[in-house]
């Protein structure tokens, strides 16, 4: 996949590797296109009506994903095991900024959440940040281990220790959707990497508890979930982004 680590020249015949990894670029590329367009069907109304032009969310959204493409290209550019020597900073990184945002001084408060970070005009959400650094240190570290994988104190043991401490940043902002990403993430590539099924499923009988406290006692969680299951008992309310035609 694209270059070799001791050089920076591209060899003859070799597309560059943001256009080679054509079964990752066609998918992003249509995922961030049928954003485009619900962005502007969710935004036009009200942006025709503050700023005059039923654009005005979606030019904003489609610089967002220019730049992006950018930034893609650039890091494409990079071998990718280059990025292996970074992980570890990169994961300190975003330990880092997970705990910023729980400075008032620092961080940006809305629908009270504490989930934003602004500095000199910019806003970020380090939690995204953070499914980035998880990916870039598993991968290294499960790669790493492969002949010592199916041991729990070496392929399940650290790297659940590393998802419970990222867990814990972002569960108190409150983000638990994030925290459901970053499960995902963790579980799938550990499975992936071959740690033992029977370590994966050890914290099984966790995942009630942590429903009860974090799903059925929070109000408007278990509320999403019920209107994600039947919109229709308030599709003029609760469930009008699901009914919606």
């Amino acid at each position: 996949m694209g270059w070799g680590v001791n050089t920076m020249t591209k060899p003859a015949g070799v597309l560059h590797p943001f256009f080679s990894e054509k079964a990752i670029l066609f998918p992003v590329l249509l995922l961030c296109g049928i954003g485009i367009t619900m962005v502007y069907s969710a935004s036009s109304s009200i942006g025709l009506e503050e700023h005059d032009s039923a654009f005005f969310y979606m030019k904003k959204q489609v610089l967002f994903f220019c730049i992006s493409l950018c930034v893609m290209f650039i890091t494409a550019s990079f071998p990718y095991k280059l990025y292996r020597n970074f992980s570890y900073f990169i994961l300190f990184a975003a330990i880092f900024l997970l705990v910023a945002v729980l400075f008032p001084a620092l961080s940006v408060k809305a629908g009270g959440a504490n989930r934003w970070i602004h500095i000199a005009g910019i806003t970020f959400q380090p939690s995204e940040f953070a499914k980035l650094a998880l990916i870039l240190f598993l991968g290294y570290s499960l790669a790493k281990k492969q002949e010592q994988i199916r041991l729990f104190s070496v392929g399940f043991f650290p790297h659940l220790m590393v998802f419970i401490l990222l867990s814990f940043l972002i569960i108190i902002q409150p983000d638990f959707g994030t925290l459901v990403v970053l499960g995902m993430i963790t579980w799938g590539m550990m499975f992936i990497a071959g740690v033992k099924l029977l370590h994966l499923l050890s914290p099984l009988p966790l995942v009630i508890p942590v429903l009860y406290f974090f799903v059925y006692k929070v109000e408007y969680r278990l509320e999403r979930i019920l209107v994600f299951l039947n919109p229709w008992a308030d599709p003029y309310n609760a469930g009008y982004q699901i009914t919606i035609p």
